[in-house]
């Protein structure tokens, strides 16, 4: 028997108030705070930021006023699928393909940061 059915007999949608979902989060806001830190140590081994915004605000505006950006965005980005994940679950999947590209750039950093240190 299947207790997830509303009174109309219709089956009701799943919400993402779980503590997957919140896993989710923080595992997006780990790798983006791993981001920041390879950056930081990438940057100080004489590395250059490859992605040509963040390099723009880097030479302009320096490396706090780049990493408070980077923060805010995930804020933004985590906040924007927590609300839209609710009534449209598959929203979910982008903050997976975030989290995915984040800890790609991190793996990338660590790579430069082993490679000048050897």
């Amino acid at each position: 028997m299947e207790q997830a059915r509303t009174l109309a007999g219709v089956r009701s949608r799943p919400t993402k108030d779980t503590p997957a979902s919140l896993l989710l989060v923080l595992a997006f806001s780990a790798a983006e705070v791993a981001d920041i830190i390879t950056t930081h140590v990438s940057l100080r081994a004489g590395a250059v930021e490859a992605n040509p915004i963040a390099a723009y605000v880097l030479r302009h505006f320096g490396e706090p006023t780049l990493y408070s950006l980077k923060l805010g965005l995930v804020a933004l980005v985590a906040l924007t699928i927590v609300l839209l994940g609710r009534s449209y679950p598959s929203t979910w999947h982008a903050l997976h393909v975030c989290t995915a590209l984040v800890t790609v750039a991190v793996i990338m950093n660590v790579l430069t940061i082993a490679s000048a240190v050897t």
